[in-house]
Protein backbone atom coordinates (compact mmCIF):
# COMPACT_ATOMS: atom_id res chain seq x y z
CA UNK A 1 0.00 0.00 0.00
CA UNK A 2 1.31 3.45 -0.89
CA UNK A 3 2.42 5.70 1.93
CA UNK A 4 0.01 8.49 2.89
CA UNK A 5 0.63 12.17 3.63
CA UNK A 6 -0.24 11.46 7.26
CA UNK A 7 2.45 8.77 7.45
CA UNK A 8 5.01 11.02 5.72
CA UNK A 9 4.26 13.73 8.29
CA UNK A 10 4.76 11.28 11.16
CA UNK A 11 8.10 10.04 9.78
CA UNK A 12 9.28 13.61 9.25
CA UNK A 13 8.07 14.66 12.70
CA UNK A 14 6.00 17.46 11.23
CA UNK A 15 2.38 18.26 10.37
CA UNK A 16 0.31 17.14 7.39
CA UNK A 17 -0.07 20.81 6.48
CA UNK A 18 3.70 21.16 6.22
CA UNK A 19 3.93 18.09 3.99
CA UNK A 20 1.16 19.53 1.84
CA UNK A 21 3.12 22.81 1.57
CA UNK A 22 6.19 20.95 0.38
CA UNK A 23 4.22 18.91 -2.16
CA UNK A 24 2.41 21.94 -3.55
CA UNK A 25 5.37 24.36 -3.60
CA UNK A 26 3.68 26.88 -1.30
CA UNK A 27 6.76 27.80 0.71
CA UNK A 28 6.91 28.63 4.40
CA UNK A 29 8.92 25.47 5.17
CA UNK A 30 12.53 25.37 6.34
CA UNK A 31 15.07 23.87 3.96
CA UNK A 32 15.90 21.14 6.49
CA UNK A 33 12.27 20.02 6.84
CA UNK A 34 11.67 20.23 3.09
CA UNK A 35 14.67 18.02 2.34
CA UNK A 36 13.56 15.54 4.99
CA UNK A 37 10.05 15.31 3.53
CA UNK A 38 11.38 14.89 -0.01
CA UNK A 39 13.76 12.16 1.13
CA UNK A 40 10.92 10.24 2.79
CA UNK A 41 8.83 10.63 -0.36
CA UNK A 42 11.66 9.22 -2.42
CA UNK A 43 12.48 6.33 -0.08
CA UNK A 44 8.85 5.26 0.10
CA UNK A 45 8.22 5.38 -3.63
CA UNK A 46 5.58 8.08 -3.40
CA UNK A 47 5.92 8.86 -7.14
CA UNK A 48 2.36 7.79 -7.79
CA UNK A 49 1.37 11.21 -6.53
CA UNK A 50 2.08 13.52 -9.44
CA UNK A 51 2.99 16.51 -7.29
CA UNK A 52 5.41 14.53 -5.19
CA UNK A 53 7.01 13.05 -8.26
CA UNK A 54 7.59 16.49 -9.67
CA UNK A 55 9.18 17.64 -6.42
CA UNK A 56 11.49 14.66 -6.17
CA UNK A 57 12.78 15.61 -9.62
CA UNK A 58 12.51 19.34 -8.96
CA UNK A 59 16.20 20.04 -9.55
CA UNK A 60 16.29 18.31 -12.92
CA UNK A 61 15.94 20.43 -16.04
CA UNK A 62 14.68 19.11 -19.38
CA UNK A 63 15.59 20.50 -22.78
CA UNK A 64 12.56 20.49 -25.07
CA UNK A 65 12.89 21.38 -28.74
CA UNK A 66 10.12 23.29 -30.51
CA UNK A 67 10.03 23.29 -34.33
CA UNK A 68 7.21 25.25 -35.92
CA UNK A 69 6.69 26.39 -39.51
CA UNK A 70 5.72 29.83 -38.22
CA UNK A 71 7.60 31.75 -40.90
CA UNK A 72 4.87 33.58 -42.86
CA UNK A 73 2.20 31.55 -41.03
CA UNK A 74 -0.18 33.46 -38.78
CA UNK A 75 -1.58 30.21 -37.38
CA UNK A 76 1.75 28.76 -36.23
CA UNK A 77 2.89 32.18 -35.02
CA UNK A 78 -0.11 32.00 -32.69
CA UNK A 79 0.78 28.43 -31.70
CA UNK A 80 4.25 29.72 -30.81
CA UNK A 81 2.65 32.48 -28.77
CA UNK A 82 0.86 29.80 -26.74
CA UNK A 83 4.08 27.82 -26.29
CA UNK A 84 5.94 30.89 -25.02
CA UNK A 85 3.06 31.86 -22.75
CA UNK A 86 3.09 28.38 -21.23
CA UNK A 87 6.88 28.43 -20.76
CA UNK A 88 6.46 31.34 -18.31
CA UNK A 89 4.23 29.32 -16.01
CA UNK A 90 5.67 28.24 -12.66
CA UNK A 91 4.65 24.63 -13.28
CA UNK A 92 6.87 24.54 -16.40
CA UNK A 93 9.99 26.00 -14.81
CA UNK A 94 11.85 22.70 -15.29
CA UNK A 95 11.48 22.90 -19.05
CA UNK A 96 14.06 24.74 -21.14
CA UNK A 97 12.33 25.37 -24.46
CA UNK A 98 14.64 25.69 -27.47
CA UNK A 99 12.71 27.08 -30.44
CA UNK A 100 13.33 26.93 -34.18
CA UNK A 101 11.03 28.78 -36.59
CA UNK A 102 11.19 27.53 -40.19
CA UNK A 103 9.38 27.88 -43.47
CA UNK A 104 7.31 25.01 -44.88
CA UNK A 105 10.25 23.19 -46.50
CA UNK A 106 11.60 19.72 -45.77
CA UNK A 107 15.27 20.74 -45.77
CA UNK A 108 14.60 23.64 -43.41
CA UNK A 109 12.70 21.44 -41.00
CA UNK A 110 15.30 18.66 -41.09
CA UNK A 111 18.06 21.17 -40.31
CA UNK A 112 16.09 22.48 -37.33
CA UNK A 113 15.50 18.96 -35.97
CA UNK A 114 19.17 18.06 -36.33
CA UNK A 115 20.42 21.28 -34.73
CA UNK A 116 18.16 20.82 -31.72
CA UNK A 117 19.09 17.16 -31.39
CA UNK A 118 22.78 18.14 -31.37
CA UNK A 119 21.95 20.54 -28.51
CA UNK A 120 20.77 17.57 -26.44
CA UNK A 121 16.99 17.96 -26.43
CA UNK A 122 15.11 15.28 -24.52
CA UNK A 123 11.74 15.81 -26.18
CA UNK A 124 10.31 17.60 -29.21
CA UNK A 125 7.19 19.59 -30.08
CA UNK A 126 6.73 19.93 -33.84
CA UNK A 127 4.23 20.47 -36.63
CA UNK A 128 5.81 17.95 -39.00
CA UNK A 129 5.77 18.24 -42.76
CA UNK A 130 4.27 15.16 -44.42
CA UNK A 131 7.45 13.68 -45.87
CA UNK A 132 9.29 10.34 -45.58
CA UNK A 133 12.59 12.03 -44.71
CA UNK A 134 10.94 13.85 -41.83
CA UNK A 135 9.24 10.68 -40.62
CA UNK A 136 12.49 8.68 -40.75
CA UNK A 137 14.47 11.34 -38.89
CA UNK A 138 11.84 11.71 -36.16
CA UNK A 139 11.95 7.96 -35.57
CA UNK A 140 15.76 7.91 -35.59
CA UNK A 141 16.18 10.50 -32.85
CA UNK A 142 13.98 8.29 -30.64
CA UNK A 143 12.86 10.91 -28.12
CA UNK A 144 9.28 11.69 -26.98
CA UNK A 145 7.45 13.78 -29.59
CA UNK A 146 4.24 15.80 -29.50
CA UNK A 147 2.91 16.76 -32.93
CA UNK A 148 0.72 19.77 -33.68
CA UNK A 149 -1.55 20.13 -36.70
CA UNK A 150 -0.10 17.30 -38.78
CA UNK A 151 0.12 13.74 -37.51
CA UNK A 152 2.70 11.19 -38.67
CA UNK A 153 2.47 7.71 -37.17
CA UNK A 154 5.78 6.87 -35.45
CA UNK A 155 6.63 4.72 -32.44
CA UNK A 156 7.91 7.62 -30.30
CA UNK A 157 4.81 9.79 -30.78
CA UNK A 158 3.50 10.75 -27.34
CA UNK A 159 0.43 12.65 -28.49
CA UNK A 160 -1.09 14.60 -31.36
CA UNK A 161 -2.60 18.03 -30.66
CA UNK A 162 -4.99 19.49 -33.21
CA UNK A 163 -8.59 20.28 -33.96
CA UNK A 164 -11.50 18.41 -35.51
CA UNK A 165 -11.14 19.59 -39.11
CA UNK A 166 -14.43 18.06 -40.22
CA UNK A 167 -16.30 19.86 -37.43
CA UNK A 168 -14.52 23.08 -38.40
CA UNK A 169 -16.01 22.71 -41.87
CA UNK A 170 -19.49 21.78 -40.63
CA UNK A 171 -19.69 24.94 -38.54
CA UNK A 172 -18.79 27.00 -41.61
CA UNK A 173 -21.31 25.02 -43.67
CA UNK A 174 -24.09 25.69 -41.17
CA UNK A 175 -23.59 29.43 -41.65
CA UNK A 176 -23.25 29.14 -45.44
CA UNK A 177 -26.54 27.27 -45.64
CA UNK A 178 -28.26 30.22 -44.01
CA UNK A 179 -26.71 33.12 -45.94
CA UNK A 180 -25.88 31.75 -49.43
CA UNK A 181 -29.46 32.13 -50.76
CA UNK A 182 -28.71 29.19 -53.07
CA UNK A 183 -26.30 31.32 -55.07
CA UNK A 184 -22.80 30.20 -56.03
CA UNK A 185 -20.18 29.55 -53.35
CA UNK A 186 -16.45 29.68 -54.07
CA UNK A 187 -14.37 27.30 -51.91
CA UNK A 188 -10.69 28.22 -51.63
CA UNK A 189 -8.15 25.62 -50.54
CA UNK A 190 -4.34 25.44 -50.33
CA UNK A 191 -1.64 22.82 -50.67
CA UNK A 192 0.46 22.67 -47.48
CA UNK A 193 -2.12 20.86 -45.31
CA UNK A 194 -4.13 18.71 -47.75
CA UNK A 195 -5.72 16.43 -45.14
CA UNK A 196 -7.02 19.40 -43.15
CA UNK A 197 -8.42 21.09 -46.26
CA UNK A 198 -10.06 17.89 -47.45
CA UNK A 199 -11.82 17.28 -44.13
CA UNK A 200 -12.94 20.90 -43.77
CA UNK A 201 -14.38 20.98 -47.30
CA UNK A 202 -16.22 17.69 -46.73
CA UNK A 203 -17.71 18.98 -43.49
CA UNK A 204 -18.70 22.21 -45.24
CA UNK A 205 -20.35 20.52 -48.24
CA UNK A 206 -22.20 17.98 -46.08
CA UNK A 207 -24.25 20.84 -44.62
CA UNK A 208 -25.35 22.21 -48.01
CA UNK A 209 -28.15 21.14 -50.30
CA UNK A 210 -27.31 18.82 -53.18
CA UNK A 211 -28.14 21.47 -55.78
CA UNK A 212 -25.87 24.12 -54.26
CA UNK A 213 -23.62 25.69 -56.91
CA UNK A 214 -19.96 25.43 -55.93
CA UNK A 215 -16.69 26.46 -57.57
CA UNK A 216 -13.19 25.59 -56.35
CA UNK A 217 -9.95 27.53 -56.34
CA UNK A 218 -6.63 26.08 -55.18
CA UNK A 219 -3.73 28.33 -54.20
CA UNK A 220 -0.17 27.77 -52.98
CA UNK A 221 -1.12 29.30 -49.59
CA UNK A 222 0.69 32.60 -50.20
CA UNK A 223 -0.99 36.01 -50.11
CA UNK A 224 0.40 36.87 -53.54
CA UNK A 225 -0.86 33.73 -55.28
CA UNK A 226 -4.25 33.92 -53.58
CA UNK A 227 -4.63 37.60 -54.51
CA UNK A 228 -3.87 36.94 -58.18
CA UNK A 229 -6.08 33.85 -58.47
CA UNK A 230 -9.07 35.38 -56.68
CA UNK A 231 -8.83 38.52 -58.81
CA UNK A 232 -8.61 36.47 -62.00
CA UNK A 233 -11.55 34.29 -60.96
CA UNK A 234 -13.88 37.23 -60.41
CA UNK A 235 -12.95 38.79 -63.74
CA UNK A 236 -14.62 35.81 -65.40
CA UNK A 237 -17.04 34.49 -62.77
CA UNK A 238 -19.19 35.50 -59.85
CA UNK A 239 -19.91 34.07 -56.42
CA UNK A 240 -22.17 35.20 -53.61
CA UNK A 241 -19.98 33.75 -50.86
CA UNK A 242 -16.37 32.63 -50.40
CA UNK A 243 -15.33 29.91 -47.96
CA UNK A 244 -11.63 29.95 -47.11
CA UNK A 245 -10.89 26.42 -45.89
CA UNK A 246 -7.32 27.60 -45.30
CA UNK A 247 -6.05 30.36 -43.05
CA UNK A 248 -2.97 30.77 -45.25
CA UNK A 249 -3.14 33.34 -48.03
CA UNK A 250 -6.46 34.66 -46.81
CA UNK A 251 -5.05 38.19 -46.52
CA UNK A 252 -4.39 38.23 -50.27
CA UNK A 253 -7.85 36.91 -51.01
CA UNK A 254 -9.58 39.57 -48.93
CA UNK A 255 -7.44 42.27 -50.54
CA UNK A 256 -8.48 41.07 -54.00
CA UNK A 257 -12.16 41.31 -53.06
CA UNK A 258 -11.60 44.78 -51.64
CA UNK A 259 -9.69 46.01 -54.70
CA UNK A 260 -12.44 44.72 -56.99
CA UNK A 261 -15.04 46.49 -54.83
CA UNK A 262 -17.13 43.34 -54.52
CA UNK A 263 -19.83 42.86 -51.90
CA UNK A 264 -19.09 39.10 -51.78
CA UNK A 265 -19.17 37.85 -48.20
CA UNK A 266 -16.50 35.63 -46.63
CA UNK A 267 -16.51 32.73 -44.18
CA UNK A 268 -12.97 32.38 -42.87
CA UNK A 269 -10.72 30.02 -40.94
CA UNK A 270 -8.68 31.24 -37.94
CA UNK A 271 -7.70 34.78 -36.93
CA UNK A 272 -5.40 36.33 -39.50
CA UNK A 273 -5.27 40.12 -38.86
CA UNK A 274 -7.06 40.74 -42.17
CA UNK A 275 -9.83 38.37 -41.06
CA UNK A 276 -10.30 40.37 -37.86
CA UNK A 277 -10.42 43.60 -39.88
CA UNK A 278 -12.91 41.98 -42.27
CA UNK A 279 -15.13 40.92 -39.37
CA UNK A 280 -15.15 44.42 -37.98
CA UNK A 281 -16.06 46.05 -41.31
CA UNK A 282 -18.66 43.41 -42.23
CA UNK A 283 -16.83 41.81 -45.15
CA UNK A 284 -16.17 38.61 -43.19
CA UNK A 285 -19.35 37.12 -41.74
CA UNK A 286 -17.75 34.62 -39.36
CA UNK A 287 -14.48 32.82 -38.73
CA UNK A 288 -13.97 29.38 -37.22
CA UNK A 289 -10.81 29.37 -35.15
CA UNK A 290 -8.81 26.29 -34.17
CA UNK A 291 -7.56 28.06 -31.01
CA UNK A 292 -3.87 27.86 -31.97
CA UNK A 293 -2.62 29.47 -28.74
CA UNK A 294 -4.41 26.77 -26.78
CA UNK A 295 -2.82 24.10 -28.99
CA UNK A 296 0.61 25.49 -28.10
CA UNK A 297 -0.19 25.60 -24.39
CA UNK A 298 -1.57 22.04 -24.42
CA UNK A 299 1.52 20.69 -26.20
CA UNK A 300 3.84 22.04 -23.50
CA UNK A 301 1.54 20.69 -20.80
CA UNK A 302 1.59 17.20 -22.32
CA UNK A 303 5.40 17.17 -22.55
CA UNK A 304 5.76 18.40 -18.96
CA UNK A 305 3.49 15.70 -17.59
CA UNK A 306 5.24 13.03 -19.66
CA UNK A 307 8.80 13.98 -18.69
CA UNK A 308 8.34 14.99 -15.08
CA UNK A 309 5.29 13.06 -13.90
CA UNK A 310 5.66 10.03 -16.17
CA UNK A 311 2.06 10.59 -17.19
CA UNK A 312 1.07 9.10 -20.53
CA UNK A 313 -1.23 11.37 -22.53
CA UNK A 314 -4.10 10.42 -24.79
CA UNK A 315 -2.85 9.67 -28.28
CA UNK A 316 -4.96 12.52 -29.63
CA UNK A 317 -5.68 15.77 -27.83
CA UNK A 318 -8.38 17.56 -29.82
CA UNK A 319 -8.93 21.25 -29.15
CA UNK A 320 -12.47 22.44 -29.82
CA UNK A 321 -13.22 24.84 -32.67
CA UNK A 322 -14.49 28.26 -31.69
CA UNK A 323 -16.80 30.58 -33.59
CA UNK A 324 -15.80 34.23 -33.65
CA UNK A 325 -17.88 37.17 -34.81
CA UNK A 326 -17.50 40.93 -35.13
CA UNK A 327 -17.52 41.64 -31.39
CA UNK A 328 -15.59 38.58 -30.19
CA UNK A 329 -12.46 38.87 -28.04
CA UNK A 330 -9.41 38.54 -30.29
CA UNK A 331 -6.79 39.06 -27.58
CA UNK A 332 -7.44 35.99 -25.46
CA UNK A 333 -4.82 33.29 -24.93
CA UNK A 334 -7.21 30.64 -23.66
Amino acid sequence: MAITIKEIAKLANTSRGTVDRVINHRGGVSKEVEEKVLQIIKENNYQYNQYARALVNSKKMYKVGVVLTAYNSDFYTRVLKGVRHSSQKEKNKQLELLTKVTNYAVKSQLNAINELYDEGIQALIINPIYDNEIKTRLEEINIPIVMIGNKIEISNLVSFVGCDYYNNGTLAGDVAGIISNHQKILIITGQTHPLAYEKRVKGFKDQLSENQLIDYLKTNDSDKDTYEKVKQYFKQNSANLIYFSTGNGIGGGIKAITDLKLDTKVIATDEHPDVITGLKNGQVVITITQQPEKQGISSVDIIRKYLILNEVAKKEHIIGNKIKLKHSNFNEIL
